[in-house]
């Protein structure tokens, strides 16, 4: 059978399997012996490859046991021979059966026979014929790379080179010598003519395999008699070298001999760690402090348990004596000549310490603090040390636990935990209680949380479930399975008490003796829960495991680099060539990023010319120079200020590098970033650019595209070989007995005292004591009763009758083990109880921890099993994106990968610690791409951090990157990007002048527009308003808000998003603190649909933090574009934005500006613009740091600070407007009229721009009066918008109008106001009839204003014009347009008078934009599911793919319930990922689609609901009413057919893969084995509502279609049905169905064509079989003409039923026809319209201009 592949998105392929070797062969034909069957295959059973028949062959000479006689030379060379050409097929499952069984008894046998040949003795040509023949296939199947990077093989592999090793190094000795005799006779015997390949090969793969003995041997480093061995090894080496060419072979040698020579030197200088004295001269003066060194190199001895010199010994997570240690740690600073290690061990171990210290350390403080409050009788002060942590945490009182249980479906340890509940929940209702827990952000899964006791025992878990599991009883024997199935407990049921099941974590290395083998009804201690929230352990404990193992390795690359040797001042050399580009004749291929023409070619030997490059390519000059530089150096640096093009820079490298992987031999190359968005959009460059064969690792991706490259759903299509499968199953089984056993163990040692354990110890230990506890009768026969029933050694223990018998006294111990347990005194049974109990938890002790350890290898084993499949897939990719935690937690995956290259972008955003742990053992070459001066690493401890002066000696917040840039001592270059594409030069002007002195600005900067509505695209709004004080809430104490800024910026976005220019999405509002971001995010969360980033979320939830009520009700959402961005300053780096509204928050008067004190977030903040940015902030605030010094001055000088905002209206860009903060109060400023009119016109103008409504007339009005006597007309419109505002100031606004009117120029006075009387201004009596001013300047009288905008239709007006009550408008149809000033048509939104009819209209629009969305979104969406059923159609054979099966004991697959739980359960079905994934992908799309098309997802609709609900809330009655015919019901109508079309699709395919597929696969796939059968009541259920719904909305060809997919999914379920008896009945109901089908057709004759569609659903019925859906060339045809109705071609008319239809040409009808939707008669003839047709002048008007 010729291998399948499977497919990814962009023609990603990986080989399955390669080969069968390793997978089942189904023996059995079909189903239940149906004896379906094709060709050969008719007996069951598949025919054996030829690969197989040799594998099998070769097992057969593999004996069974030691004892088995030897094969003879010959035999023996053609079985190792054989074995080098089986693993050379790079078939997975050949391979791990070679390798398995060379490493069984057998095996090893094989081997022995080897090694005992003695070559010593022979002549050089029978010697080196031998070796070639036997030695060297054997040399090669043990070093292959297939066998060294298998995870399943890393056991076998070990126990054949443990077994080469042999007894203290003897045997391995004997190998390697008669290697090294062979090799040099080799190299006398080889003729002059002979290729010296053939040597090179020789040598090459004896160094590997001695490297790989050294690597899993450690003894072996310090063997003696290696190292002559290696000697000779290094001769023969430098003898095959005195020609080197730098081919791949020499330079493996090299590689490997160097590994070599640093095991075996790291074995030499194995002693004593001691602090290295190295010391450096400096001229300056200073006092350094001594370090007391780590473990037992501290002159005090260590400091506790966890202590230790060589990090690989320290534990993770902080143990009891650590967390109750009082001496500090040990924290090494970043100066090398402090470390106890020199060179990179030194750097690893300092990066180890600080990290561990910056994230286990907070927990280890925050625990200290919980154990110190059980023996403070003040918590006062533990309370104040605790916040001093900067880590939020949660504690619960009263915790008890339940027993240990393991977890089959999981393979998890849990325990259940019960604690108080919190006090906020006192007196709470249930309902109450869970909405306070699901609302929390409290106890979440996952969450890493510390049980603390009262002795001081401390163990950390992490949460499995928010509710408990069903739990033993009482009664349940030790060892039983659980009880009798009970009602779950969850964390809000019990008023007192809340239950949440706890995950053990890190189990081999915590103690959990002391606290979950406790005497749960004897112990008195107490129990306190700490959570941590936010902190999750993957977060941190990969890297430093990592850390660990780097500690350990000798072969890490670019050491020297790194950590440049002390004391040396010789000149540095320059940094290398990449290894791989060392070969003859390679040079880099630059095709994949030029243009047509010559080849361009970058040589190592060769000069090469940047003007070629940069003329031929996209390139600029510095970026030309960075490219060459990052791939000519090993390790390169790339330096890219903001908007630079970093990632374009590393895009083209990746195409240079992808271009010529092959002739390099690369493997994958990894790229590596900081953020998922980050790395998404990387990889999507990629694969838009056509690159193949990309995998992500990880499942935080929210890109749509990279999603089937995801290595999870990559990995679904592979097939396990048969050694992964029987080992993991193997392996799943041993860990569920060993946790079973561990679940035994632990409840024994919790009830070591139960009388059913002492009897257990008795029966072995004592047996007369047994027997007599058992009987418990004296000597004379009687027993002892007490009042109460009770066991017999309660009884015992409690004998009141018990007396000391004469002479008793003091007895000894051992006296009282050989005495009757009655003649025993009330002390001594006590003092025999206790021995007991001790000598059971003794012994039970010792059982647990060797449980425990063995629990935990198994589980390592399996984890590294199931991931043996994702190593084939990586293997296969060529590209491999991951982020740095992702890095960490398949480092032992990507390490057998052995790629060459690392690309790693944000590279100054990465701490040093993840960097060096990307920094893999086989890479060559590494690319990082960054800027330092951007923001740093973040750390959580302050006192670490660079920013901190005393955490300045530490550094840990300093990157690799920038360290390398930035020190003096290193020795690499970089290259810096110098032309920017983003900001405007005003904006770019900033940074350049303070951190980038070369940066230039691109030309396409310099033409970017002016910021509509704004005169300034570049602005500081400057404020003198404080901050808000500490959080009352305490959960944000250490974050800072603003709401005055909260205000203006919420102010700022509306301004500009109402200009009609920008959509929100160009829009972004960065803050440098979570709490501002919080409250801004409510703020404007009625207006917009808020998207806040993932890291900012996370904040948000590590913080506790969730959404404040607002006054909106949670019904109303924003429009489809409204979605507006806000972010966080750190979590913004990488992105831009057309316009930045940047709130600062900082105003106070100590001048602490916070986070933005450094030049790094100054920076991020300056330079995310593209077209403006305004500040919002206090300057003074921030003028005391030298960089914002430096910006304000440069504001001050082009005058963009202020402290008002300059407006511009597009209209009238002449005009000056400016909008003023309120510097002090609002109400008691504006009482003071007393003071300077300025000012009070600045507070008017503040209280009409902000919208400040809720102020009194006393306080409006007097400011009012000031303001119309002394300033110009154009104000006037003030007194319009308070009289509709406030109620009490309507009766006295004419008389300010009067007031106005003698302060009118002259130019004003002749403009016409009454355009119906055709009067002027100067005509008007302004006492009867007053004037309006909108905020473009043009006067009008506010009749003819009320008649330009249509007042009385939307209210009842008086005889006078006033507007009485709201006009009934839910019949109104869409409008026409909205209306403005009849001058200029400027927006009158900010008049309140009109605001009902302005917001009618804005509805209308919103509601004919979603017309033109909905359909412009339905087609494609059609014309997907036609593909996918041609696709399907199309397919020539079922093949399935190798998902990971799921066991179920049940016998029928039931397909039954809703549609969604149909769907659900075809997922789980295991091997149709290949065939109808597409499918179900497709199906997820059109049912999100259906969600947004109902008619409550409608702008009517929201409004109308949010308006119910704010009457609701405050008791009045609904204003806002709606006629519902107005919901654009026909796209939710087509799509719920579609998806029902869908779902007939997806049921029928399932049945033809049923029904059709190979007997083999029903071995593979269990569920073909069970009987199919179908209940589709609910499906028919869904047809008839659709009938009746489109009937409604007279729609036929849907009511056609719904018919259709009634009888359809009737055939399917005749086929298969779930009950036999009702399928005559359903068979009559389909064809009912049919004939109302037809009854249909012939009533709307347009819908003729679909007249085949039902004959042939009739012939599936009458011939019980079915088909496919295919969508008819008509049908195609209409949807097709959906996409072209609302281009604005044409005219518009209305159907008798209201469909519009367009008429194209001239625009009037010249032809009758049918209305596509209904069959109603359309069109005309001559010109004129048929009875019925109207004309749609609203759609003509409005969808020729509309864009969505």
């Amino acid at each position: 059978m010729a291998d399948r592949p499977w497919r990814g998105a962009r023609g990603y392929r990986a080989d399955r399997g390669r080969g069968r070797a390793g997978a089942n062969r189904a023996k059995d034909g079909g189903r239940g012996g149906s004896g379906r069957a094709n060709g050969d295959q008719s007996n069951g059973r598949i025919p054996p490859t030829e690969d197989e028949q040799t594998l099998l062959a070769w097992t057969r000479q593999i004996p069974k046991a030691a004892a088995a006689g030897p094969l003879g030379r010959n035999r023996l060379s053609l079985f190792f021979q054989t074995a080098f050409t089986l693993i050379s097929k790079h078939d997975a499952g050949i391979t791990h059966q070679v390798i398995n069984k060379l490493a069984t008894e057998g095996g090893l046998y094989r081997i022995s026979e080897l090694v005992g040949i003695d070559l010593g003795v022979m002549a050089d040509a029978e010697r080196c014929s031998l070796f070639e023949n036997m030695y060297w296939p054997f040399l090669q199947v043990i070093t292959h790379k297939d066998a060294l990077s298998s995870l399943i093989l890393e056991k076998s592999m070990g126990d054949i080179y443990a077994y080469l090793y042999g007894v203290q190094g003897q045997r391995a000795t004997k190998v390697f010598q008669s290697c090294v005799s062979t090799l040099e006779a080799k190299a006398k015997t080889q003729e002059p003519a002979e290729s010296e390949l053939g040597l090179h090969k020789w040598v090459t793969v004896v160094l590997s395999a001695l490297a790989q003995l050294l690597e899993c041997n450690q003894a072996a480093s310090i063997n003696d008699n290696l190292h002559p061995i290696v000697a000779s090894l290094q001769i023969c080496l430098d003898v095959e070298c005195t020609s080197f060419k730098g081919t791949l072979l020499e330079q493996a040698a090299s590689h490997f001999m160097l590994k070599i020579r640093r095991h075996i030197d790291h074995g030499t200088n194995i002693a004593p760690l001691l602090p290295t004295n190295t010391t450096t001269t400096s001229s300056m003066a200073i006092f350094e402090l001594e370090i007391d060194g780590p473990g037992r190199l501290s002159t005090a001895g260590p400091r506790h348990d966890n202590d230790h010199a060589d990090i690989k010994d320290i534990k993770i997570l902080p143990t009891a004596q650590e967390i109750i240690s009082p001496r500090a740690e040990y924290l090494p600073t970043k100066e090398p000549c402090n470390w106890h290690l020199a060179g990179i061990r030194g750097l690893i171990d300092q990066q180890f310490r600080l990290l561990r210290e910056d994230t286990v350390g907070q927990l280890r403080d925050c625990v200290r603090t919980s154990m110190d409050d059980f023996h403070n009788s003040s918590s006062k002060a533990s309370r104040k040390a605790a916040a001093s942590q900067g880590l939020q945490v949660h504690k619960y009182s009263q915790v008890k636990f339940s027993d240990l249980v393991y977890d089959k479906r999981k393979r998890d340890l849990l325990v259940m935990a019960h604690f108080k509940q919190p006090h906020v929940l006192a007196n709470r209702s249930a309902a109450e209680r869970r909405r306070w827990w699901n609302e929390s952000r409290q106890l979440h899964v996952d969450a890493l949380i510390c049980l603390v006791d009262s002795e001081r025992n401390s163990l950390f878990f992490s949460i499995a479930e928010r509710e408990g599991f069903q739990a033993l009883q009482d009664n349940d024997k030790i060892g039983d399975n659980l009880a009798t199935p009970l009602r779950k407990q969850t964390l809000w049921d019990d008023p007192s008490e809340a239950t949440v099941t706890l995950r053990l974590i890190d189990l081999g290395n915590q103690n959990v003796v002391p606290i979950l083998g406790r005497d749960p009804q004897n112990s008195k201690t107490h129990q306190v829960l700490v959570e941590f929230p936010g902190v999750l352990l993957p977060s941190f404990q990969p890297t430093l495991k990592a850390l660990q193992r780097m500690s350990r390795s000798t072969d890490i690359p670019f050491t020297k680099l790194l950590v440049p040797p002390l004391g040396l001042q010789t000149e540095a050399e320059p940094v290398s060539w990449p290894p791989y580009t060392l070969q003859p004749g390679f040079a880099f291929d630059l095709s994949a990023i030029i243009s047509d023409g010559d080849p361009l070619y970058l040589k190592r030997s060769e000069k090469f010319d940047l003007a070629r490059l940069q003329k031929r390519s996209t390139l600029d000059e510095t970026q030309c120079r960075a490219l060459i530089g990052a791939l000519s150096r090993e390790l390169a640096l790339v330096q890219g200020p903001p908007g630079t093009g970093k990632s374009f820079v590393a895009i083209q490298a990746m195409k240079v590098l992808l271009k010529n992987r092959q002739q390099a031999e690369l493997n994958p190359i990894i790229c590596v970033c900081y953020t998922n968005h980050a790395l998404d959009q990387f990889l999507e460059h990629l694969v838009k650019d056509g690159t193949q064969k990309i995998i992500r690792i990880g499942s935080r991706s929210k890109s749509a595209t990279i999603e089937p490259l995801n290595l999870r759903n990559v990995t679904k299509e592979m097939e396990r070989t048969k050694d992964e499968k029987s080992t993991a199953w193997l392996l799943r089984s041993d860990l569920e007995s060993q946790g079973s056993a561990l679940m035994d163990l632990v409840r024994r040692l919790r009830y070591a005292g139960s009388q059913t354990s002492i009897m257990a110890y008795l029966q072995t230990e004592n047996p007369a004591h047994h027997q007599q506890l058992q009987s418990l009768e004296d000597a004379e026969g009687f027993r002892t009763v007490g009042k109460k029933q009770e066991d017999n050694l309660t009884q015992w223990l409690n004998d009141p009758s018990a007396r000391p018998s004469p002479g008793s006294a003091n007895r000894p111990f051992q006296v009282l083990l050989q005495v009757a347990l009655l003649s025993m005194s009330s002390t001594e049974r006590r003092r025999v109880y206790g021995h007991w109990v001790s000598r059971i938890r003794q012994d039970t002790i010792y059982h647990l921890e060797e449980s425990i350890q063995q629990y935990a290898e198994t589980d390592q084993k399996l984890q590294a099993c199931n991931q043996e499949i994702s190593l084939r897939c990586l293997q296969q990719a060529h590209v491999i994106g991951v982020t740095t935690s992702g890095l960490a937690c398949n480092i032992d995956l990507l390490r057998r990968v052995q790629p060459k290259v690392l690309l790693c972008e944000e590279a100054g955003e990465i701490l040093e610690a993840h960097t060096l742990t990307a920094f893999l053992p086989s890479i060559q070459h590494a690319i990082l791409i960054g800027d330092h001066e951007q923001l740093r690493p973040q750390v959580q401890n302050y006192e670490l951090s660079l920013e901190n002066p005393r955490g300045e000696k530490y550094s840990l917040d300093k990157s690799t990157f920038e360290r390398l840039i930035t020190e003096a001592t290193s020795a690499v270059p970089y290259d810096t990007l110098q032309k920017q594409r983003r900001m405007h030069p005003s904006i770019s002007e900033l940074i350049r002048r303070t951190l980038y002195s070369n940066l230039l600005d691109d030309e396409i900067v310099r033409d970017y527009p002016a910021v509509t509505g704004m005169r300034k695209r570049l602005y500081w709004l400057d404020h003198r308003i404080s901050e808000v004080g500490a959080d009352p809430t305490k959960v944000l104490q250490m974050s800072q808000s603003n709401d005055y800024e909260v205000d203006l910026t919420c102010s700022l976005v509306s301004h500009l998003v109402r200009q009609g220019v920008y959509k929100s999405v160009d829009i972004v509002v960065l803050t440098p603190y979570v709490r501002q971001l919080q409250k801004i995010r409510n703020a404007l969360g009625n207006s917009f649909e808020i998207v806040v980033s993932d890291r900012d979320t996370a904040e948000l939830d590590r913080r506790g933090i969730a959404d404040l009520p607002t006054n909106v009700s949670a019904t109303h959402k924003a429009m489809l574009t409204q979605t507006l961005r806000i972010a966080t300053v750190d979590n913004f780096q990488g992105e831009e934005a057309n316009i930045v509204i940047v709130s600062l928050v900082r105003s106070n008067k100590e001048s602490r500006c916070g986070f933005l004190r450094t030049t790094n977030r100054i920076n991020v903040l300056l330079s995310r613009a593209k077209h403006g940015m305004y500040i919002i902030g206090n300057s003074i605030t921030s003028s005391h740091v030298p960089m914002w010094t430096q910006v304000i001055d440069m504001l001050k000088q082009a005058g963009n600070i202020g402290p008002s905002l300059p407006l511009c209206c597009p209209q009238h860009p002449d005009t000056l407007i400016e909008t003023w903060h309120v510097g002090i109060g609002v109400e008691g400023f504006a009482l003071s009229v007393g003071k300077s009119r300025t000012e009070t016109y600045r507070l008017t103008m503040a209280i009409v721009q902000i919208h400040v409504v809720e102020l009194s007339a006393r306080v409006v009005i007097p400011a009012l009066q000031i303001v119309m006597e002394t300033n110009l007309v154009r104000y006037a419109h003030f007194l319009a918008l308070c009289n509709a505002v406030i109620r009490s100031v309507a009766s006295n606004a004419r008389n300010h109008v009067l007031r106005v009117q003698r302060h009118v120029p002259l130019d004003v006075r002749g403009t016409m106001v009454d355009y119906i009387m055709g009067l002027i201004y100067a005509d008007i009596n302004l006492d009867e009839n007053p004037c309006i001013v909108p905020y473009c300047g043009h006067v009008m009288t506010l009749e003819s204003m009320d008649g330009h905008m249509d007042l009385g239709e939307h209210y009842v007006m008086a005889d006078d014009g006033t507007p009485l009550a709201p006009r009934d408008s839910s019949s109104t149809p869409l409008s026409v347009a909205i209306k403005g000033c009849p001058m200029c048509r400027g927006p009158l939104r900010n008049i309140n008078r009109y605001n009902r009819a302005v917001k009618r209209a804005l509805l209308d629009e919103s509601t004919k934009k979603f017309i033109v969305w909905s359909n412009a979104q339905f087609v494609p969406l059609t014309k997907a599911l036609q593909q996918q059923e041609e696709a399907i159609n199309d397919a020539k054979e079922i093949i399935l793919s190798a998902d990971q099966v799921r066991a179920t004991p049940d016998l029928i697959l039931l397909i039954a319930g809703v549609r969604g739980d149909q769907i659900a359960e075809i997922r789980r079905l295991s091997g149709l990922t290949y065939r109808l994934g597409p499918m179900l992908a497709l199906r997820k799309e059109i049912s999100k689609f259906l969600h947004k098309v109902r008619g409550d997802e409608q702008p009517f609709a929201r409004i109308g609901a949010m308006t119910a609900e704010i009457a609701r809330k405050t008791g009045t009655t609904p204003t806002f009413t709606f006629d519902t015919g107005i919901l654009q019901t026909r796209a939710h109508l087509l799509t719920t057919s579609l998806q029902l079309r869908c779902d007939y699709d997806i049921l029928s395919d399932l049945l033809n893969v049923y029904q059709n597929h190979k007997p083999r696969e029903s071995q593979t796939h269990p569920w073909l084995r069970k009987q199919l059968c179908f209940d589709l009541s609910e499906n028919r259920r869904d047809c008839l509502d659709l009938v009746y719904q489109a009937s409604q909305k007279q729609q036929p060809m849907i009511v056609i279609e719904a018919h259709l997919l009634f009888a359809k999914f009737v055939a399917l379920e005749r086929i298969s049905p779930a009950d036999s008896d009702h399928t005559t009945a359903l068979v009559i109901d389909g064809r009912q169905q049919l004939e109302s089908a037809k009854a249909q057709i012939e009533a709307s004759p347009s819908t003729a064509s679909m007249l085949s569609e039902v004959e042939e659903a009739e012939k599936m019925l009458r011939e019980q079989t079915f088909y496919t859906a295919v969508t008819s060339a008509e049908k195609q045809a209409v949807y097709q003409a959906m996409a072209q109705d609302f281009r604005g071609t044409g005219h518009w008319y209305y159907c008798e039923n209201m469909h519009p239809f367009t008429v194209g040409e001239c625009g009037m009808p010249m032809q009758t026809s049918r209305c596509p939707q209904c069959g109603a008669a359309v069109g005309g003839q001559s010109h004129s319209s048929v009875e019925g047709v109207t004309r749609a002048t609203d759609l003509d008007e409005q969808f020729g201009r509309l864009r969505v």
